[in-house]
């Protein structure tokens, strides 16, 4: 009985010696807790990559934007597990250091052990790249949507609509769409969708501040690496006046000089600037030339002048608000 009590309590000091706790197993633990979150961020990333690659169906998805947003989740979650066990272990680390706080020999052994076995046993971050390019490679399979018109609208917003050489407006003349709200009408003419290319021809209607254009553009669209279609550039058909007739009375004009020198002078009765277009024909020249000029309210303009620049004829076409 006596050798029995003698061997239970002699078990009893071994157990508890074993279970008791140091400065180097307290530090060593601690930077285990570091490790293990380090460890479970890039295992829950290559689980997950994995498993979308192996699950990967272009049908399963309405865009490339959405394969990019599934890939910036599994990066979130791998992110919030991360931080979540991180704030276990450093809960763990200031419990454990706390212990040693008054004792410099201990709090010396116990950093000490940490800082060693954290960077001996600190793992390689996995290779993740060749499981995002072939991410990446599926992600190029899937064709979006052709775009729509509001898509084509904000896209049209700080582009370019220049006017023709031979058109009233003149080819130094431009539109700069400055917002969506601009576009009052949008309607696609005809389409050309094949692949990762996407044309389209549009009439447009613009209004800015009094007076209104309408235009023609041609629209292309290209797909690329992207997630989605990118204007890549606008031609410009037509672009002219809308005509109303509010404003003709406000407009007179005559011939004025001799044999080439003659200029028409436009004179604006209204107290608004008003735009003037229509056609001269030059004494030395052969043909029509059309032409736009922008009379300030209560205030005349001339077109013509020496030599090739005499006009021999000319109509107004239209008055309106420019």
């Amino acid at each position: 009985m006596k050798n029995k009590k003698i061997f239970i309590a002699w078990a009893a000091a071994i157990t508890a010696t074993l279970s008791c706790s140091s400065p180097e197993s307290d530090g060593r633990k601690a930077a285990q807790l570091y490790i293990d979150a380090e460890n479970a961020s890039f295992e829950y990333c290559m689980s997950e990559y994995t498993k979308l690659i192996e699950d990967f169906n272009p049908l399963d998805f309405t865009s490339r934007a959405e394969v990019s947003g599934k890939i910036k989740e599994i990066s979130d979650n791998a992110e919030q597990l991360k931080a979540e066990k991180i704030l276990a272990a450093q809960e763990f680390y200031n419990e454990k250091s706390s212990k040693y706080l008054t004792n410099m020999k201990k709090n010396a052994e116990f950093m000490y052990a940490f800082k060693v076995y954290k960077e001996v046993n600190r793992s390689d971050s996995p290779d993740m790249i060749p499981l995002l390019r072939c991410i990446d490679s599926l992600r190029l399979t899937i064709i979006p949507l052709k775009p729509d018109l509001n898509k084509i609208k904000q896209d049209l917003v700080g582009r370019k609509i220049s006017g023709m050489k031979d058109g009233y407006l003149g080819s130094n003349w431009y539109w700069i769409t400055d917002d969506c709200s601009q576009i009052k009408e949008a309607y696609v003419t005809y389409e050309d969708f094949s692949g990762s290319i996407y044309v389209c021809d549009m009439h447009l209607k613009l209004q800015a501040g009094r007076g209104a254009y309408e235009a023609d553009i041609k629209a292309h669209y290209r797909l690329g690496d992207g997630d989605d279609w990118q204007l890549d550039m606008i031609e410009s058909k037509s672009i002219d006046l809308v005509r109303t007739g509010l404003y003709d009375n406000c407009i007179t004009s005559r011939r004025t000089g001799w044999t080439g020198e003659y200029e028409v002078e436009f004179t604006n009765s209204c107290d608004a600037p008003l735009a003037v277009g229509g056609q001269v024909k030059y004494e030395y020249r052969d043909g029509w030339k059309k032409f736009c000029i922008i009379v300030n309210g209560n205030s005349s303009e001339c077109i013509g002048g020496l030599f090739f620049g005499s006009i021999a004829d000319y109509r107004i076409d239209f008055v309106e608000r420019p």
